[in-house]
């Protein structure tokens, strides 16, 4: 009886057009017959009529059974008995029936009802689809925010092309009106010249008119007259130019240059290195192979230029190397732009023919001439040089000053330990109180306390600095040196061992003037 009703429930539960169970239950509103809501629509886009009464029926006309959804997932029927499944077999972790939990081996097992643990499960993948949505949610806002930053990137992009555009046209702007500044200077005097050169032309093409319409006598009887007039035409030659013929760019900076000679080519070493060239805190040098480096060895003169400083950062830098010609003043220049790293070298491994460094006039005397130029490719890249270079000057003068104050703090403490070997002395002075003590020579004493006064001047002079307990800073007096002396002077006299006080009161004088 309960599997009959299993069965009918399954025919009511089964689409009418795939014969299969529902997906998305929905009704015909005339016939009351269920249909997977995929189904009939396929079949509403082809025919106006239900499949099962004929009824006229349109796709907005169709019911959503929503209810029927969790009877069509909870229908799934036990595959021994072909009852219901009602129960969960917690031991098994698998649905049952009715029959299998009273009368199979399952009746030992412990099991709840299939809703308890159908809701249980619902609400773990309900959560979990909540948890999911929140950082769905999440993803989703990151990727309007990148949207966003997108944009505005863009925007960014614009206004500095923009920026860029408006800064080319005032830069094309200016150097069409120096051009034309100086284009109009160089015009003026070439109107000059014309204008000199019209005039004296016509006197000339006078002058030589008359001359040939003079007859022989009168040629000579005005002979001196056209020679005074030939004088006074003004073919003095005038200063032409004065103008540069180059524009400084306010984008590229200028190059900085350096020559090098190298002498006694045929017997140099095989690498020679220039002097430095010191731009913004960087060291550049020719590195030169004279008879070549590598697969050129013999055959090619190898130049490169080295960046002779230790640092880390990669920098794109443009450069020229020139070979000059010392006959016909002619240069062999190869240009080029590298990205240098601290250490690294950049060149020509071919940079030119031994062979015809003497036929073509560049070896000289056996001596070669080169200048090299080097630059930043923009004045962005040559302020970050200058800002690297003014912080390695700012940490070179902290290490000074701390060298510094390390060494007036070392001549301090030996300052000390002379006041207190000072004090001993005294102290034992006062307790023996001895009768006699041999006189130590005058001249002696003068001669050891003027060498300890210039040592003293030396390391303790007025930019001394004594640290005390609280690390402050207390400058050492100049007049505690000849104090200091008498302090020595009248220790060494035999004549103060039996008055202490006497010791006492210049070592007191010399202490005060030292923390004064």
């Amino acid at each position: 009886m309960q599997s009959n009703k299993g069965h009918k429930l399954d025919e009511l539960l089964t689409c009418f057009i795939c014969l299969s169970n529902l997906t998305n239950p929905h009704i015909c509103p005339c016939c009351s017959k269920l249909c997977c809501y995929s189904c009939i629509t396929k079949w509403l886009t082809e025919n106006r009529q239900c499949p099962h009464c004929r009824s006229s029926l349109r796709i907005q006309q169709l019911v959503n059974c929503r209810f029927l959804e969790d009877i069509v997932a909870q229908n799934d029927p036990c595959p021994l008995h072909n009852a219901q499944l009602q129960y969960y077999c917690v031991t098994c972790a698998h649905p049952i029936c009715s029959e299998c939990a009273m009368f199979s081996a399952h009746k030992m097992h412990e099991f709840e009802h299939i809703q308890k643990v159908f809701d249980s499960k619902i609400k773990d993948v309900k959560t979990k689809i909540e948890n999911v949505q929140d950082n769905l949610k999440t993803l989703k806002h990151s990727a309007i925010m990148i949207d966003e930053l997108m944009d505005e990137l863009n925007r960014s992009k614009d206004e500095r092309v923009q920026e860029i555009q408006a800064y080319t046209e005032q830069l094309l702007q200016k150097l069409e009106q120096t051009h034309t500044a100086r284009m109009g200077n160089l015009q003026m005097q070439r109107q000059r010249l014309n204008e000199k050169i019209l005039i004296a032309s016509a006197e000339l093409d006078t002058i030589s008119q008359q001359i040939k319409g003079y007859q022989k006598s009168k040629t000579i009887m005005t002979a001196q007259e056209l020679l005074s007039r030939i004088e006074q035409v003004d073919v003095e030659p005038e200063q032409i130019g004065g103008i540069s013929m180059n524009f400084q760019s306010e984008i590229t900076p200028q190059y900085v240059c350096d020559s090098f000679e190298l002498s006694n080519f045929s017997q140099s070493e095989e690498i020679v290195y220039s002097d430095h060239l010191i731009t913004n805190g960087i060291k550049w040098r020719l590195k030169i192979y004279p008879h070549g480096n590598g697969n050129a060895k013999n055959i090619y003169i190898s130049i490169f230029l080295e960046m002779d400083s230790k640092y880390s950062e990669i920098r794109r830098y443009e450069y020229k190397i020139e070979m000059i010609n010392q006959k016909s003043g002619q240069s062999v220049i190869r240009e080029f732009a590298s990205d240098f790293e601290g250490g690294e070298c950049w060149g020509y491994n071919r940079f030119f023919r031994i062979d015809l460094l003497l036929k073509d006039g560049y070896l000289v005397n056996d001596n070669l001439l080169f200048k090299y130029y080097v630059r930043a490719p923009n004045y962005y890249t040559q302020c970050l040089d200058m800002q690297r270079y003014i912080k390695q000057l700012e940490s070179q003068v902290s290490i000074q000053q701390t060298t510094r104050k390390i060494e007036q703090q070392s001549s301090i403490q030996k300052l000390k330990e002379e006041i207190e070997q000072y004090a001993e002395k005294i102290e034992q002075l006062e307790q023996s109180q001895p009768s006699n003590t041999s006189e130590i020579q005058e001249s002696e004493d003068d001669h050891q306390l003027q060498q300890q006064d210039e040592e003293s001047s030396l390391s303790s002079n007025h930019s001394d600095y004594y640290f005390d307990g609280q690390f402050q800073e207390i400058p050492i007096s100049q007049d505690s040196l000849p104090v200091r002396r008498n302090l020595i002077q009248k220790f060494n006299q035999s004549s103060l061992v039996n008055t202490s006080q006497n010791l006492r009161s210049p070592l007191s004088e010399f202490s005060e003037n030292l923390y004064s």
